[in-house]
Protein backbone atom coordinates (compact mmCIF):
# COMPACT_ATOMS: atom_id res chain seq x y z
CA UNK A 1 0.00 0.00 0.00
CA UNK A 2 1.26 3.49 -1.18
CA UNK A 3 1.10 6.23 -3.17
CA UNK A 4 -2.16 8.22 -2.01
CA UNK A 5 -2.21 12.04 -1.89
CA UNK A 6 -5.21 13.78 -0.48
CA UNK A 7 -6.93 16.24 -3.11
CA UNK A 8 -8.36 19.76 -1.76
CA UNK A 9 -11.67 18.28 -2.34
CA UNK A 10 -11.44 14.81 -0.54
CA UNK A 11 -9.58 17.04 2.62
CA UNK A 12 -12.55 19.20 2.71
CA UNK A 13 -15.20 16.43 2.68
CA UNK A 14 -12.72 14.73 5.90
CA UNK A 15 -13.52 18.31 7.88
CA UNK A 16 -17.32 17.47 7.98
CA UNK A 17 -16.74 14.30 8.91
CA UNK A 18 -16.62 12.67 12.86
CA UNK A 19 -13.24 10.70 13.37
CA UNK A 20 -13.12 8.59 16.18
CA UNK A 21 -12.83 8.38 19.97
CA UNK A 22 -12.18 5.23 22.92
CA UNK A 23 -13.47 5.03 26.43
CA UNK A 24 -12.32 8.84 27.47
CA UNK A 25 -14.28 10.59 30.50
CA UNK A 26 -13.55 14.06 28.80
CA UNK A 27 -15.46 17.84 30.32
CA UNK A 28 -19.13 18.56 29.69
CA UNK A 29 -19.29 19.87 26.26
CA UNK A 30 -20.40 23.42 25.16
CA UNK A 31 -21.41 22.25 22.02
CA UNK A 32 -24.87 22.66 20.02
CA UNK A 33 -24.17 19.64 18.15
CA UNK A 34 -27.61 17.03 19.24
CA UNK A 35 -25.79 13.49 20.72
CA UNK A 36 -23.03 12.11 22.57
CA UNK A 37 -21.26 9.56 20.83
CA UNK A 38 -20.17 6.03 21.93
CA UNK A 39 -17.26 4.35 20.21
CA UNK A 40 -15.70 0.96 19.96
CA UNK A 41 -12.53 0.25 18.09
CA UNK A 42 -10.37 -1.87 16.83
CA UNK A 43 -6.37 -0.79 16.29
CA UNK A 44 -4.34 -4.03 14.39
CA UNK A 45 -1.02 -4.00 13.52
CA UNK A 46 -0.46 -3.33 10.04
CA UNK A 47 -1.77 0.09 10.75
CA UNK A 48 -6.12 -0.24 9.94
CA UNK A 49 -8.11 1.10 12.58
CA UNK A 50 -11.94 0.11 12.01
CA UNK A 51 -14.51 1.95 14.53
CA UNK A 52 -18.31 1.72 15.16
CA UNK A 53 -19.91 5.10 16.32
CA UNK A 54 -23.47 5.32 18.03
CA UNK A 55 -24.92 8.69 18.73
CA UNK A 56 -27.19 9.29 21.24
CA UNK A 57 -29.36 12.71 20.97
CA UNK A 58 -29.23 15.06 24.05
CA UNK A 59 -31.86 15.96 26.12
CA UNK A 60 -32.30 19.62 25.62
CA UNK A 61 -31.66 19.92 22.64
CA UNK A 62 -33.31 20.48 19.24
CA UNK A 63 -32.51 17.04 17.36
CA UNK A 64 -31.41 17.83 13.41
CA UNK A 65 -33.39 16.05 11.33
CA UNK A 66 -32.73 12.39 9.51
CA UNK A 67 -29.95 12.41 11.94
CA UNK A 68 -27.68 9.33 10.91
CA UNK A 69 -27.26 7.32 14.49
CA UNK A 70 -24.73 4.29 13.23
CA UNK A 71 -21.48 4.35 11.47
CA UNK A 72 -19.13 2.38 10.90
CA UNK A 73 -15.78 2.94 9.04
CA UNK A 74 -11.82 2.07 8.93
CA UNK A 75 -8.80 4.44 7.82
CA UNK A 76 -5.13 3.56 7.84
CA UNK A 77 -3.00 5.58 9.95
CA UNK A 78 0.02 3.53 8.78
CA UNK A 79 0.02 4.05 4.73
CA UNK A 80 -0.67 7.34 3.63
CA UNK A 81 -0.42 5.95 -0.43
CA UNK A 82 -1.98 3.45 -2.56
CA UNK A 83 -2.04 2.61 -6.28
CA UNK A 84 -5.45 0.97 -5.55
CA UNK A 85 -7.01 4.27 -4.73
CA UNK A 86 -5.91 6.04 -7.91
CA UNK A 87 -8.28 7.72 -10.79
CA UNK A 88 -7.63 9.55 -13.59
CA UNK A 89 -8.41 13.03 -15.37
CA UNK A 90 -7.58 14.69 -18.25
CA UNK A 91 -5.28 17.98 -18.94
CA UNK A 92 -4.60 20.05 -21.94
CA UNK A 93 -0.93 20.52 -22.87
CA UNK A 94 0.46 23.26 -24.70
CA UNK A 95 0.58 22.17 -27.79
CA UNK A 96 -3.08 21.22 -27.91
CA UNK A 97 -2.68 17.25 -27.55
CA UNK A 98 -4.42 16.20 -24.09
CA UNK A 99 -2.63 13.68 -21.46
CA UNK A 100 -4.81 11.65 -18.92
CA UNK A 101 -3.35 11.68 -15.22
CA UNK A 102 -3.45 9.45 -12.75
CA UNK A 103 -3.96 10.68 -8.85
CA UNK A 104 -5.41 9.75 -6.31
CA UNK A 105 -8.26 10.96 -4.38
CA UNK A 106 -8.25 10.65 -0.48
CA UNK A 107 -6.82 8.91 2.66
CA UNK A 108 -6.69 5.32 2.83
CA UNK A 109 -9.96 4.58 4.10
CA UNK A 110 -11.67 0.98 4.34
CA UNK A 111 -14.18 0.89 1.64
CA UNK A 112 -13.07 2.91 -0.83
CA UNK A 113 -10.56 0.14 -2.60
CA UNK A 114 -12.76 -2.34 -5.13
CA UNK A 115 -12.55 -5.33 -3.27
CA UNK A 116 -13.78 -3.68 -0.18
CA UNK A 117 -16.81 -1.66 -1.71
CA UNK A 118 -19.09 -4.30 -1.84
CA UNK A 119 -19.06 -4.99 2.00
CA UNK A 120 -18.90 -1.44 2.62
CA UNK A 121 -22.14 -0.75 0.76
CA UNK A 122 -23.40 -3.78 2.47
CA UNK A 123 -22.41 -2.45 5.80
CA UNK A 124 -24.12 1.30 4.70
CA UNK A 125 -27.11 -0.58 3.72
CA UNK A 126 -27.51 -1.72 7.02
CA UNK A 127 -26.79 0.72 9.08
CA UNK A 128 -29.05 3.07 6.81
CA UNK A 129 -32.54 0.94 7.63
CA UNK A 130 -32.02 -1.33 11.18
CA UNK A 131 -32.63 0.27 14.35
CA UNK A 132 -30.95 -0.75 18.01
CA UNK A 133 -32.25 -3.89 18.62
CA UNK A 134 -32.38 -4.87 15.10
CA UNK A 135 -28.63 -4.66 15.06
CA UNK A 136 -28.03 -6.20 18.69
CA UNK A 137 -30.06 -9.30 17.33
CA UNK A 138 -27.71 -9.84 14.12
CA UNK A 139 -25.28 -12.98 14.34
CA UNK A 140 -22.12 -13.86 12.23
CA UNK A 141 -24.30 -16.49 10.00
CA UNK A 142 -26.65 -13.25 8.85
CA UNK A 143 -23.69 -11.42 7.73
CA UNK A 144 -21.73 -12.29 4.30
CA UNK A 145 -19.08 -10.16 4.33
CA UNK A 146 -16.42 -10.66 1.20
CA UNK A 147 -13.54 -9.24 3.09
CA UNK A 148 -14.19 -8.10 6.77
CA UNK A 149 -14.39 -10.23 9.46
CA UNK A 150 -18.30 -10.45 10.74
CA UNK A 151 -17.19 -11.32 14.67
CA UNK A 152 -14.82 -8.18 14.52
CA UNK A 153 -17.67 -6.35 13.34
CA UNK A 154 -20.28 -7.69 15.31
CA UNK A 155 -17.92 -6.91 18.69
CA UNK A 156 -17.68 -3.30 18.15
CA UNK A 157 -21.16 -2.94 17.27
CA UNK A 158 -22.50 -4.32 19.92
CA UNK A 159 -19.69 -2.57 21.88
CA UNK A 160 -20.91 0.81 20.64
CA UNK A 161 -24.28 -0.08 20.60
CA UNK A 162 -24.47 -0.97 24.89
CA UNK A 163 -21.79 1.10 25.99
CA UNK A 164 -22.43 4.42 27.96
CA UNK A 165 -22.23 7.85 25.81
CA UNK A 166 -19.07 9.57 26.07
CA UNK A 167 -19.47 13.94 26.42
CA UNK A 168 -17.55 15.81 23.89
CA UNK A 169 -14.85 17.76 25.01
CA UNK A 170 -14.75 21.46 25.72
CA UNK A 171 -10.81 21.32 27.35
CA UNK A 172 -9.13 21.11 23.64
CA UNK A 173 -8.93 23.11 20.71
CA UNK A 174 -9.20 20.06 18.53
CA UNK A 175 -12.46 20.98 17.05
CA UNK A 176 -11.35 22.78 13.80
CA UNK A 177 -8.93 19.56 12.78
CA UNK A 178 -10.60 17.03 10.95
CA UNK A 179 -11.38 14.23 11.88
CA UNK A 180 -8.90 11.81 10.73
CA UNK A 181 -6.03 12.52 8.51
CA UNK A 182 -2.95 11.81 7.39
CA UNK A 183 -0.60 14.48 7.29
CA UNK A 184 3.29 15.24 6.14
CA UNK A 185 6.16 17.56 5.19
CA UNK A 186 5.35 19.72 2.40
CA UNK A 187 9.06 19.08 0.90
CA UNK A 188 11.86 15.77 1.69
CA UNK A 189 14.34 18.12 3.43
CA UNK A 190 17.95 15.96 3.63
CA UNK A 191 16.21 13.18 2.05
CA UNK A 192 13.48 12.73 4.29
CA UNK A 193 9.87 13.77 5.24
CA UNK A 194 7.78 13.28 8.77
CA UNK A 195 4.38 12.03 8.39
CA UNK A 196 1.58 11.93 10.99
CA UNK A 197 -1.40 10.45 10.89
CA UNK A 198 -4.17 10.91 13.75
CA UNK A 199 -8.04 10.23 14.52
CA UNK A 200 -10.15 12.15 17.25
CA UNK A 201 -13.70 11.94 18.26
CA UNK A 202 -14.90 14.82 20.74
CA UNK A 203 -12.49 16.98 20.38
CA UNK A 204 -9.91 14.56 21.70
CA UNK A 205 -6.80 12.93 19.80
CA UNK A 206 -7.55 9.21 20.32
CA UNK A 207 -5.01 7.53 18.00
CA UNK A 208 -1.49 9.01 16.27
CA UNK A 209 0.98 7.22 14.48
CA UNK A 210 4.30 9.41 13.43
CA UNK A 211 6.42 7.80 10.90
CA UNK A 212 9.08 8.95 8.74
CA UNK A 213 9.30 8.99 4.97
CA UNK A 214 12.48 8.68 3.01
CA UNK A 215 13.51 9.75 -0.84
CA UNK A 216 14.52 6.69 -2.97
CA UNK A 217 14.33 8.10 -6.32
CA UNK A 218 13.23 11.57 -8.54
CA UNK A 219 9.91 11.33 -8.20
CA UNK A 220 7.77 12.83 -5.49
CA UNK A 221 6.16 9.71 -4.64
CA UNK A 222 9.61 7.85 -4.55
CA UNK A 223 10.26 6.77 -0.91
CA UNK A 224 10.26 4.36 1.84
CA UNK A 225 8.64 4.36 5.31
CA UNK A 226 10.79 3.84 8.28
CA UNK A 227 7.82 1.35 9.58
CA UNK A 228 8.82 -1.11 6.42
CA UNK A 229 12.32 -0.90 7.02
CA UNK A 230 12.38 -1.76 10.67
CA UNK A 231 9.77 -4.32 9.85
CA UNK A 232 11.62 -5.78 7.42
CA UNK A 233 14.35 -6.57 9.04
CA UNK A 234 16.49 -4.00 7.27
CA UNK A 235 17.14 -0.49 9.87
CA UNK A 236 20.13 0.50 11.51
CA UNK A 237 20.84 1.03 15.29
CA UNK A 238 19.96 4.69 14.49
CA UNK A 239 16.61 3.95 12.34
CA UNK A 240 15.70 1.25 15.23
CA UNK A 241 16.13 4.01 18.18
CA UNK A 242 14.24 6.58 15.80
CA UNK A 243 11.08 4.41 15.61
CA UNK A 244 11.06 3.43 19.10
CA UNK A 245 11.16 6.96 19.85
CA UNK A 246 8.19 8.03 17.24
CA UNK A 247 6.06 5.32 18.70
CA UNK A 248 6.77 6.58 22.35
CA UNK A 249 6.07 10.21 21.27
CA UNK A 250 2.67 8.87 19.71
CA UNK A 251 1.28 7.34 22.47
CA UNK A 252 1.99 10.46 24.75
CA UNK A 253 0.06 12.21 22.29
CA UNK A 254 -2.53 9.72 22.88
CA UNK A 255 -2.49 9.62 26.75
CA UNK A 256 -2.47 13.58 27.07
CA UNK A 257 -4.64 14.23 24.45
CA UNK A 258 -2.57 16.89 23.10
CA UNK A 259 -0.22 17.65 19.79
CA UNK A 260 1.98 20.46 21.93
CA UNK A 261 4.55 18.18 22.63
CA UNK A 262 7.57 20.24 24.42
CA UNK A 263 9.44 17.80 26.10
CA UNK A 264 13.42 18.09 25.44
CA UNK A 265 13.40 14.28 25.90
CA UNK A 266 11.85 13.32 22.96
CA UNK A 267 13.08 16.36 20.66
CA UNK A 268 16.82 16.85 21.38
CA UNK A 269 18.46 14.65 19.93
CA UNK A 270 19.36 13.39 15.90
CA UNK A 271 18.93 10.32 14.59
CA UNK A 272 21.83 10.09 11.89
CA UNK A 273 20.41 13.15 10.06
CA UNK A 274 17.16 13.07 11.34
CA UNK A 275 16.67 16.41 13.21
CA UNK A 276 13.54 15.94 15.70
CA UNK A 277 13.52 19.61 16.40
CA UNK A 278 11.47 19.59 13.00
CA UNK A 279 9.22 16.85 14.25
CA UNK A 280 8.68 19.27 17.44
CA UNK A 281 7.77 22.15 14.89
CA UNK A 282 5.53 19.92 12.85
CA UNK A 283 3.49 18.93 15.62
CA UNK A 284 2.70 22.18 17.02
CA UNK A 285 1.56 23.51 13.93
CA UNK A 286 -1.01 21.52 13.91
CA UNK A 287 -1.90 22.18 17.62
CA UNK A 288 -2.32 25.70 16.99
CA UNK A 289 -4.76 24.43 13.95
CA UNK A 290 -2.00 25.40 11.12
CA UNK A 291 -1.57 22.19 9.15
CA UNK A 292 -2.98 22.57 5.59
CA UNK A 293 0.93 23.12 4.56
CA UNK A 294 1.12 19.65 5.28
CA UNK A 295 -2.03 18.18 2.95
CA UNK A 296 0.02 15.72 0.56
CA UNK A 297 2.28 18.56 -1.00
CA UNK A 298 4.85 15.82 -1.62
CA UNK A 299 2.92 13.98 -3.84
Amino acid sequence: MRKLCISALVFTMLLTICGCGEKKKPQVSKSNFPCYKNVARQRNEDGWVFTFVYEYEKENVQPIDGLIHFYFFGFNVRYRYSDAFADYYTIEKKDGSTEEVSYQSGCLMWGQSQETASDSAKIDQLLATADKETLLALDADSLAFDVLDEEMFLRLMREALTGEPQEESDNQSYWDLPGYAALAEPEFYDEYAFQICFLKETGLVDVCYIDLLYKTGSGPTDYVQLSDIVEAGEATEDQIQLFQELQEISQYIEQEETFNVTSDKYMKQKYGNVDMERLRTFLNNIHKGEYFQYISQIV
